[in-house]
């Protein structure tokens, strides 16, 4: 017998989700199971401009949570609120790619410290961002280290209230 959606009261042999992974996620565990229902499964299309829209927010909130600590810090100055996009941008593509890498190396001073070092690893990337990009300075390891916790601590107020 065809599902029926308790949302919308329509009956259909399509199981709708999300995401293209929770489609993945679903046909391997039938696959494993060797369970062969007689339901497809779709995703339902994502509309790209509200997709949009959330990365500009995003980027903003970011951006202002930037500028926001770089003005609280004594230590820490930053030019404009456009160098503070940049610089939440060149932040996030180092948190990205080289911040894992540098998790796994000190992994045991990581444990040591019972996960302090992970405090020192934040400084360091906001520390080698502001080599990088002009406008933004961070006057030594201390004010990286404090900058880095306040921005976590903005980032999180500002997320909370965008919501």
């Amino acid at each position: 017998e065809p599902a029926t959606f308790a949302s919308t009261g329509r009956r259909s042999n399509q199981v709708e989700l999300q995401s293209p992974i929770q489609r993945s996620i679903i046909q391997g565990i039938l696959l494993f199971l060797k369970i062969d229902l007689p339901y497809t499964l779709t995703t339902q299309p994502k509309n790209s401009t509200i997709e949009h829209m959330g990365i500009l927010i995003n980027l903003l909130i970011n951006g202002l949570a930037v500028y926001i600590s770089a003005r609280v810090i004594p230590g820490v100055s930053i030019n404009s609120f456009v160098t503070a996009i940049i610089v939440s941008v060149v932040l996030g593509v180092v948190n990205t790619f080289l911040k894992p890498i540098l998790f796994i190396l000190t992994l045991p001073a990581t444990i040591l410290t019972l996960g302090l070092f992970t405090f020192v690893i934040n400084a360091l990337m906001v520390y080698l961002v502001a080599t990088f990009i002009p406008g933004f300075h961070v006057n030594g390891f201390w004010a990286a280290l404090i900058f880095s916790l306040v921005l976590s601590l903005v980032s999180s107020v500002l997320r909370a209230l965008s919501k």
